[in-house]
């Protein structure tokens, strides 16, 4: 742990997984001009991230930084519906890239 000006910090790596379901709804993404009106049911899906991170310490007071890559696949979803999903992979919990702030109170 290294200390500058009372803030201390920590260097980390992180490696976690992930799981959730996800569905299209076209008609709720009209506001983006997206004009397709198909519906599908929730899909299950699996992903897992690593990156880097650093968390600072004041007090009860913390705030955590993190970046990595994520990759994730929707393993029960048909090859003719692949095209729907391209929001979850580019802004959605598909996404490459991953930053995470956080920020709290440590008791």
């Amino acid at each position: 742990m290294y200390s500058r000006s009372h803030w201390s910090f920590q260097n980390f790596l992180y490696l976690r997984g992930i799981a959730g379901s996800a569905g299209f709804d076209g008609p709720n993404l009209t506001v983006l001009g997206y004009t397709n009106p198909a519906i599908r049911d929730e899909t299950d899906y699996l992903a897992g991230a690593m990156g880097i991170g650093r968390r600072y310490s004041k007090n009860i007071f913390f705030f955590t930084v993190r970046a990595g890559v994520r990759i994730t696949a929707l393993p029960d979803l048909p090859s003719e519906d692949k095209d729907l999903y391209r929001l979850f992979y580019v802004t959605g919990p598909g996404s490459v890239l991953e930053l995470n702030f956080q920020f709290g109170i440590q008791i």
